[in-house]
């Protein structure tokens, strides 16, 4: 396989659950995908498209009130899929604009620092309930996928602990910094 867009993956993936239209890919791809993966409305029409001309995937007959069109994976799509599955993991690329910006550090006061902080403490509150959510979702859902999707969920929860944990730390050597600056 020469460099395919990893999109369609996403979206071969998300259809090997359950027949979907690109909306509900896309809806798919930020509920479960979020944590480690991002797709968008732009990326998904389009692959989908080279999809059903590939026949990986094929449209559905449309049903009675339906508004769009609902795709289902083919059998050579699930081929495709599982010999992408084969293939070893691309190293994930970090890019994380907090650290970035404390990489400025003193340019700015500890205070604008501790605003971000905050609102990456927000965030990442956001992210665990999302997890956990998920989790107590997962331990009634009967599908054979179950084991690895509650492995997703649990990596989710363990890394927002840990950042939140780190956040911690970096709060107080800020604060205790902050303070230092105010008393001289």
């Amino acid at each position: 396989m020469k460099n395919p867009s990893r999109t369609q993956f996403a979206c071969l993936s998300a259809l090997r659950v359950s027949p979907l239209s690109g909306y509900k890919i896309a809806e798919t791809c930020n509920a479960w995908f979020s944590d480690f993966w991002s797709e968008s409305y732009g990326q998904i029409y389009p692959t989908l498209k080279k999809l059903l001309l590939s026949e990986d995937i094929e449209k559905l007959p449309p049903e009675k009130g339906q508004r769009g069109d609902v795709y289902k994976i083919t059998p050579k799509g699930l081929e495709t899929l599982e010999a992408w599955l084969r293939l070893p993991a691309v190293p994930a690329s970090f890019r994380d604009e907090y650290f970035l910006k404390f990489f400025g550090g003193s340019v700015v006061p500890v205070s604008v620092h501790l605003e971000h902080l905050a609102r990456k403490r927000l965030q990442l509150d956001a992210l665990l309930a999302s997890a956990q959510t998920a989790l107590k979702t997962l331990e009634i859902v009967p599908h054979p996928d179950k084991d690895y999707w509650t492995l997703m969920a649990r990596h989710g929860e363990i890394s927002y602990r840990a950042e939140l944990a780190w956040l911690d730390e970096a709060e107080k050597l800020l604060k205790t910094k902050q303070n230092q600056a105010t008393n001289q």
